[in-house]
């Protein structure tokens, strides 16, 4: 049996040692119920439009080196807030076997073989598009205002996941 090891990243605006404390309990208790062993974490300060991050540059050396084979992050934004470089992570972490496991959305991300990670990789790409062809989302289609200052893509994302899921059938690990 193939040992799954995890590793933990964890992006933060502030240095609040309260919040970082609060997100590394949620990933830890998501490792857990997943049967991975957490062996490190890595946290960044700071905004997450760029992926010129130390945690960031040493979650890929990792990744790169087989030291774990899932990351394990509280919310897909904290990887990247640009969905350009989300996708990219994306494809480089599923180019390295590496799963990617968000806590907040209880989304799986990024299993190559995962038929509704593809279809979150197209998600992405649509939505990456369409903000380039300045479609505003937010205005453009209908959305509760609340989940759009949040996440203005958040509750079209969640719609487009749910109906494919009813489809689909949802027999995915809960995070």
């Amino acid at each position: 049996m193939k040992h799954n090891k995890a590793i933990a990243y964890i992006r933060v605006v502030t240095e609040d040692r309260n919040v970082i404390d609060e997100q590394k309990r949620h990933i830890e208790s998501a490792v857990f119920k997943n049967e991975y062993e957490l062996v490190d974490s890595y946290i960044d300060v700071g905004d997450g439009a760029s992926l010129k991050r130390e945690g960031i540059k040493k979650l890929l050396e990792d990744a790169k080196n087989n030291r774990m084979n899932a990351v394990f992050v509280n919310s897909k934004d904290d990887l990247s807030t640009d969905r350009a470089d989300m996708i990219e992570l994306m494809e480089m972490f599923s180019a390295l076997n590496v799963l990617v496991y968000s806590v907040d959305g209880k989304c799986f991300l990024n299993d190559p073989l995962d038929t509704l990670s593809n279809l979150s990789r197209e998600i992405y790409n649509t939505l990456s598009e369409m903000e380039q062809n300045g479609i505003d989302l937010v205005s453009d289609v209908d959305i509760d205002k609340k989940a759009s200052k949040k996440d203005p893509t958040a509750k079209l994302e969640s719609k487009i996941i749910e109906a494919y899921l009813e489809i689909q059938g949802d027999n995915r690990p809960q995070v």
